[in-house]
């Protein structure tokens, strides 16, 4: 697939695969002299055939500071939400304050005693300090023993309205915990509640693992939190996707994400390939990488390949591209697509 031009692949039983892949660029035709040239991919989610399978950890602060209003409306939007889970979902409930505890183990929703589950929920209680990392430590453990699959997300919902005071409490020992939560398939959708949370701290943990984040400002809204996580999870066609670019003769610097969140994204640059973790894909939805590099000189009237982009999953190759750029001699033709500079400006801002 070259530059440009846009499909869906076919999977071996005919079907539509999950994944298209397309490209941008600011200018695709250069003068021999190479230049500056701006990026922009488009990774889109195919459509959907009914709910996804999905596995949620709810990963609930009982600190003190938790008391009164804020624990009752987590129990109560907890019990609520429990009602859009589909029989193959799995859940399981996790609280921390000093330390964490499993509440309830990961166990299928359609196979469970439903009310020993409320009753865990309204039983939740409050202690001392606030340990966020053992939180997600055990909602790891809970997730990581349950089977994948190409469309099954697996999710933290966190809960906090303070901030870390026990356990890894700096915000580059909680980056590194988030990543290794995205390497392992498992994303955190963290909201901060009310105004005493660290904001850094809750923004890292979603963005490190690829999930999202939000800031609550009341009690109330904690439902439609939690009820909007599990409806992501519920129009998953790719979970946990990664994109893979090997540059040919040019340097990739900074990359961007434009959406589903604005955000400067985590590059692992082993061996001279880069590799970039995404969002769990949804149904039909785009989102966007944007990034820049220097083309190098070349011959006029030819054209080179500066990329070869993959979108991956679990080490499959689910869409494949090159990326190239022509040299010519015209100079009207260097006329610039000013919309992906302007949106790769828009995300660095």
């Amino acid at each position: 697939m070259r530059c440009g031009e846009s499909y869906f692949a076919l999977l071996s039983d005919g079907s539509r695969m999950s994944a298209q892949l397309s490209a941008k660029l600011n200018r695709a035709n250069l003068p021999a002299d190479g230049g500056q040239v701006f990026c922009e991919l488009d990774i889109q989610g195919g459509t959907q055939r009914g709910q996804s399978q999905q596995y949620i950890a709810f990963c609930i602060d009982v600190s003190g500071s938790m008391r009164g209003d804020k624990i009752e409306n987590a129990r109560n939007a907890a019990s609520q939400v429990l009602g859009s889970l589909n029989d193959e979902d799995y859940v399981s409930l996790v609280t921390y304050d000093s330390s964490a505890d499993v509440e309830y183990p990961a166990t299928k929703w359609g196979g469970m005693n439903k009310s020993d589950l409320r009753n865990a929920i309204s039983n939740l209680d409050t202690g001392d300090y606030t340990n966020i990392s053992d939180g997600l430590e055990r909602c790891r453990s809970e997730l990581q023993s349950l089977p994948g699959g190409r469309d099954v997300a697996k999710s933290i919902l966190l809960l906090t309205d303070g901030k870390p005071n026990r356990g890894q409490s700096s915000e580059s020992e909680l980056r590194s915990l988030a990543q290794e939560m995205s390497d392992s398939g498992i994303s955190v959708y963290a909201a901060g509640l009310g105004t005493d949370y660290n904001q850094d701290i809750v923004r890292t943990i979603a963005e490190g693992s690829n999930g999202e984040w939000d800031h609550i400002t009341s009690p109330n809204q904690i439902m439609d939190f939690f009820d909007r996580v599990i409806y992501k999870g519920s129009q998953t066609v790719v979970a946990s996707p990664q994109v893979h670019i090997e540059p040919q003769g040019i340097e990739i610097g900074e990359i961007y994400r434009r959406q589903p969140q604005v955000q400067e994204v985590d590059v692992d640059r082993t061996g001279g390939r880069l590799r970039v973790g995404l969002p769990n894909l949804q149904n039909q939805q785009t989102q966007q990488l944007l990034f820049r590099f220097e083309a190098p000189s070349g011959e006029l009237n030819t054209q080179r390949t500066v990329a070869n982009i993959q979108v991956t999953q679990n080490n499959d190759i689910l869409q494949e591209m090159d990326l190239y750029v022509n040299y010519v001699p015209n100079a009207g033709q260097y006329a610039e697509n000013d919309v992906v500079r302007a949106r790769f400006a828009d995300a660095q801002a």
